[in-house]
């Protein structure tokens, strides 16, 4: 009944209420008795109880109070509607590392709090967040860049996206990699050294997994590869496929990982013309020899058609392959000079490949003549 009175007043005479200090600290003790669930709604300034903004509770008796009743997160709460944002982070920061108070929402509610303070709580906390979950910590940073980014002018915007994949980096990659992500794909920031990056990110990830060892032998996926751009008509691609970007559904998350992140390292390669291809292939050169692909790509980007139709021909001797990066690696060309020379290039090897894919053909399938004299061998045998 009392606080069915208090709530009614407090709700009427709003600001004008001249014991509203009283009545607020009444309900704040009232409501960590009786109900912890409404208390939490009231110090959020929300529901039909504790809807005004202008919490006047006498802060030293209250957390007092909190604290000797262990409503740890409402003392958070008290902190953080008392503009009191540095020790409000502090007690949410000790319930995530320490769960002494099961009405603490958790890990998802400090990020959507972090959101809304001060940039320096954010760069503070962001660590803490991304030791508990990459995912979220790079969400994080990229609600926060979003934010700024609105605000900003463009060398701003570059000077903030280092900044952030400088924090990301050294101890948290993954995030590093989410959020470079973000700004290549969704932002669409066309500068050279994200796209490198970016491409740097998916091959140290890769490298974390230990890709080369998850290979059977580099001959075996060399013979068994095809490209992840061809499809069969009519073919079941789970039951049938060859490829060594085949993924069955047995297969640990680890592989799955693994073949998700080559394939999203070959799509930038195939798509952005902005990547330091020579680099980025000296790379592959030394610690991914196997990936002969993402190597022809890049030598395509460079222009060296000649070595990357080779690779798909004598090496991968995937013929399909060989006409399909024909058809985009060239169209994203930089320049109309750089093409026409690259059609001649192409028109040649075109034609030397055609002539191996018959010979290859004819090497597996026997002609009409050797058919014919091994019938009239075994009609002689039986004779």
């Amino acid at each position: 009944f009392l606080t069915d009175v208090l709530e009614d007043q407090r709700s009427r005479e709003g600001e004008r209420c001249m014991f509203k200090c009283e009545i607020d600290t009444a309900l704040i003790k009232l409501y960590s008795k009786d109900n912890p669930a409404k208390l939490v709604t009231f110090l959020n300034g929300g529901g039909n109880v504790g809807g005004w903004s202008d919490l006047a509770a006498d802060y030293d008796d209250c957390s007092s109070y909190l604290e000797t009743n262990e409503r740890i997160h409402a003392l958070a709460l008290l902190n953080w509607r008392m503009d009191k944002e540095n020790q409000a982070f502090q007690i949410w920061s000790d319930l995530l590392n320490e769960k002494r108070d099961p009405g603490f929402p958790g890990i998802d509610f400090f990020v959507s709090r972090l959101l809304c303070s001060s940039e320096e709580m954010l760069w503070r906390y962001a660590n803490l967040v991304l030791t508990k979950d990459q995912k979220l910590g790079a969400k994080l940073f990229i609600q926060f860049y979003n934010t700024k980014d609105m605000k900003c002018e463009e060398n701003e915007q570059n000077d903030l996206a280092d900044k952030i994949i400088s924090f990301l980096k050294p101890q948290h990659s993954m995030a590093g990699l989410l959020f470079l992500e973000h700004i290549i794909i969704d932002k669409k920031l066309n500068i050279e050294k994200y796209h490198t990056q970016l491409a740097l990110a998916y091959l140290d990830e890769i490298r974390k997994s230990d890709v080369a060892s998850c290979e059977i032998t580099k001959t075996e996926t060399d013979k068994d590869s095809k490209s992840i751009f061809y499809e069969a008509p009519h073919t079941e691609v789970e039951a049938k496929s060859n490829s060594q970007f085949y993924v069955s559904p047995n297969i640990p998350h680890n592989e799955l990982l693994k073949t998700e992140l080559r394939k999203k390292f070959q799509n930038l390669i195939i798509s952005s013309s902005l990547l330091n291809a020579r680099f980025l292939l000296s790379i592959l050169e030394k610690d991914f020899s196997h990936f002969h692909q993402e190597k022809a790509f890049l030598l395509g980007r460079m222009g060296d058609h000649t070595k990357a139709l080779k690779i798909f021909i004598h090496d991968l001797k995937d013929f399909t392959a060989a006409e399909e990066y024909c058809d985009k690696i060239v169209d994203s060309s930089k320049s109309e000079v750089t093409n026409k020379k690259d059609d001649v290039i192409i028109s040649n090897q075109q034609k030397t490949f055609k002539h191996s894919q018959k010979e290859h053909v004819s090497d597996i399938t026997p002609s009409k003549s050797n058919s014919k004299l091994n019938k009239g061998t075994s009609s002689t045998s039986r004779s």
